[in-house]
């Protein structure tokens, strides 16, 4: 016979086992949840690159030299319904460096932000591309190297 108190430390761990199983799970970004509805436009095209020519990105890459001097996040969206903001959020090493807030207008429209690139910008980047309600569309990572 289990003594009473074991009985009871057993089924304590066994449900802060599944209460932690469950609290630890992050949601799928792209499933809708209380704090992060489906987004009412739909995101078609987001590249890193470094210009722009007749509206169109050129040089895509994920690996930028920091002689070139500027990085650009560029995004195409569609169904849009009415004039929304959107957000590119550029992250250097993991830390929230710059947020740039535009405007895309319906039906179809393709923005972009950039950044000027310094010495100290060497290393590990990524943008968030968000909706005002913080849903995220996409993570874009690069690099910038020597």
């Amino acid at each position: 016979m289990i003594p009473k108190y074991m009985r009871v430390l057993f089924l304590a761990l066994f449900f802060m086992g599944i209460f932690h199983l469950t609290l630890g799970q992050e949601p799928d970004k792209g499933e809708p949840t209380p704090g992060n509805a489906l987004p009412r436009i739909k995101l078609i095209d987001a590249v890193m690159c470094e210009g722009i020519k007749d509206g169109k990105p050129q040089n895509a890459a994920v690996i930028f030299s920091k002689s070139h001097g500027e990085v650009i996040c560029f995004t195409t969206f569609d169904d849009i319904q009415e004039n929304t903001f959107i957000y590119h959020k550029w992250f250097f090493r993991d830390v929230l460096n710059r947020t740039t807030r535009l405007i895309v207008n319906p039906p179809r429209w393709s923005t972009y932000s950039s950044i000027h690139v310094r010495e100290s910008d060497k290393g590990p980047w990524h943008v968030e591309i968000t909706d005002e309600q913080g849903y995220v569309f996409q993570i874009l990572r690069f690099s910038i190297v020597e």
